[in-house]
């Protein structure tokens, strides 16, 4: 299997597109209303990042819109497509302003906002594209997207970004639309024990549990943990660089663990043991844009999954990148697919990126959100449909 570093990634944007709803939504106007006096600063500037990446949507600005990102930030679109920076985003958009995009705006019909963290937000909205002078939304155009906002120098600005088409409820049943042939039913050789992700190259080997954690490299800088890149995120205050170094190396070994929990759970097919890696109010969104909420649901769901479309499977890290942003929050980005039975490569219709807030409660982690998008593959519908009227 090649193991790619972070460094080797696909161009994207951020299109909010898909293919869902049974029923047409009427749509309110996008501009959001004046905030009341008294209301919190930081609920109304949460707000406001929605109220101004659509006006600049609509007037195609792409440098606009991308300002509203941090500038190291990471967007995964509904293609799969997965880019790193605000300049990057700014340039992918503007291609698709100017193309597929052209002449559309988006409009917002669900939305949510929880605070993790004091600076930290994860902000969970249905949108819709609209084309021309369109004023409702067409199923095959509505996506769930995830954004992780931070505040910063007194400002909040996405870090994170994450869209997923929502499909139609039959579509739910072969997430991976299995076009190279059935999962085996009955695997003829047992399925391999979960294994971390691949080591990136020159890259320490994980400590087992139980293990001394990662130390410090010749240089001093945190000897981290296989295929984590460091985003540059001031780390917590602490007494002194090594005990800075040796504390962030514990932390990434003990989400390394939470991720061998997960894939250990799903290989045996224990759906309760997975949703066990959740926060009880965690929010999961799936490759088929089906949102799901708390711990207890996501158990549930998955027992069944474990059991049907993805029995005798087991998830595989491809790339990985965690982002230590304080003592209690990161954000793993992952690059991962779903091996069946005997399998020991990827088919390219399992091949996903997703996006994870985890958070550290009582002295144990556990992901507060999960957003999952296939990687677009040839004949899969992975953009907003035009208008039949368009020309």
């Amino acid at each position: 299997m090649e193991n790619r570093r972070r460094g080797n990634r696909a161009s994207g944007l951020a299109a909010i597109g898909g293919a869902g709803l049974a029923l047409l939504c009427a749509l309110p106007p996008a501009a959001a209303a004046a905030a009341p006096r008294g209301a919190d600063p930081d609920a109304a500037a949460l707000g406001d990042i929605w109220r101004r990446q659509a006006e600049a949507w609509g007037k195609g600005d792409a440098v606009a819109y991308a300002a509203m990102y941090t500038p190291d930030a990471d967007l995964v679109n509904i293609k799969g497509e997965h880019l790193h920076g605000r300049s990057v985003i700014a340039a992918r958009i503007g291609y698709y302003f100017n193309n597929q995009l052209r002449n559309t705006q988006i409009t917002r019909l669900a939305e949510s906002v929880r605070m993790v963290a004091p600076l930290t937000a994860i902000i969970l909205r249905k949108d819709c594209v609209l084309y021309a002078a369109e004023s409702v939304c067409r199923p095959s155009n509505l996506s769930i997207n995830s954004s992780v906002a931070v505040k910063r120098q007194g400002h909040w600005l996405i870090e994170s970004f994450q869209n997923t088409l929502v499909s139609p409820q039959e579509e739910r049943q072969r997430p991976f639309r299995m076009t190279g042939g059935p999962a085996p039913d009955h695997p003829s050789v047992a399925l391999a024990a979960a294994q971390p992700p691949p080591v990136a190259p020159n890259a320490p080997a994980l400590a087992p549990p139980g293990a001394a954690t990662p130390g410090l490299s010749a240089s001093g800088a945190v000897a981290a943990a296989p295929g984590l890149a460091s985003s540059g995120a001031a780390a917590p205050a602490l007494a002194s660089p090594a005990a800075a170094a040796g504390d962030i190396a514990a932390e990434l070994t003990a989400l390394r663990r939470l991720w061998l929990r997960q894939a250990d759970a799903w290989s045996k097919g224990d759906g309760k043991a997975y949703g066990a890696t959740y926060t009880p109010d965690a929010d999961f969104v799936n490759v088929t844009g089906e949102h799901l909420r708390t711990s207890a649901e996501i158990g549930e769901k998955f027992q069944r999954y474990l059991h049907a479309q993805l029995a005798h499977s087991r998830i595989v890290t491809l790339e990985e990148k965690i982002d230590l942003v304080s003592p209690t929050v990161a954000f793993i980005i992952r690059k991962g697919c779903v091996h069946f039975g005997a399998e020991n490569k990827c088919r390219p219709n399992t091949v996903s990126y997703n996006t994870s807030v985890v958070v550290k409660k009582s002295g144990q982690w556990l992901v507060r959100s999960f957003h999952n998008t296939l990687v677009n593959q040839p004949g899969r519908k992975t953009t907003p449909s035009p208008s039949p009227t368009r020309t």
